[in-house]
């Protein structure tokens, strides 16, 4: 644990003597949320395979960071298409009422023009 309390400082596992495979699998991340729980579980194999295949930790953790800066561009962009669609209805409907505003005085008195 660190010093706070939460999250793993990655050395407790190494010196009781365990691998580095169940060192990552034991891992606790703090950050509680959904998507970063697969993001970390995603971490956590990929760092188990490098130690198994025997490939280096830094190319993989590389291609790792690409992989997930696509991911959260891809969900940035869909969150942005969905965006627009829902301000459409509430901006026609506020269109619809300033232009209400604005016309009802002016059809009031045509009215009470051509109704004379």
């Amino acid at each position: 644990m660190n010093s706070d309390g939460t999250g793993w400082d990655g050395r407790e596992g190494q010196r009781s003597g365990g691998s580095r495979s169940d060192t990552a699998r034991s891992v606790k991340f703090p950050w509680g949320l959904a998507a970063t729980l697969t993001v970390g579980g995603s971490l956590v194999a990929l760092l188990v395979q490098t130690e198994w295949f025997g490939t280096s930790m830094a190319n993989a953790l590389r291609v790792h960071a690409d992989a997930m800066r696509v991911r959260r561009m891809q969900y940035a962009e869909e969150r942005a298409q969905k965006a627009t669609l829902k301000l459409i209805l509430p901006s026609t409907m506020i269109f619809a009422a300033l232009l209400l505003i604005f016309l009802a005085p002016g059809m009031s008195s045509f009215i009470g023009v051509m109704g004379e």
